[in-house]
């Protein structure tokens, strides 16, 4: 997008109902974009998803 940054975001309240896709839209998102927020992250606290956010975040190639 030239000089303009994109930025992805994954709205985790919407994937309640399978939270294995959650690591796929984090890792599409980093791999399309130059950054990525989650919305609203008290859902991943809630929901105890901290395994999928690491999973999505290793594939897109933001942790080792």
């Amino acid at each position: 997008m030239g000089d303009n940054d994109v930025l992805g975001g994954v709205l985790v309240d919407q994937l309640y109902f399978d939270t294995t896709r959650l690591p796929r839209a984090i890792e599409m998102n980093l791999k399309a974009s130059d950054g990525l927020m989650i919305f609203d992250i008290v859902h991943i606290i809630k929901k105890n998803l901290w395994k999928e956010v690491e999973e999505g975040m290793r594939a897109g190639g933001n942790i080792q």
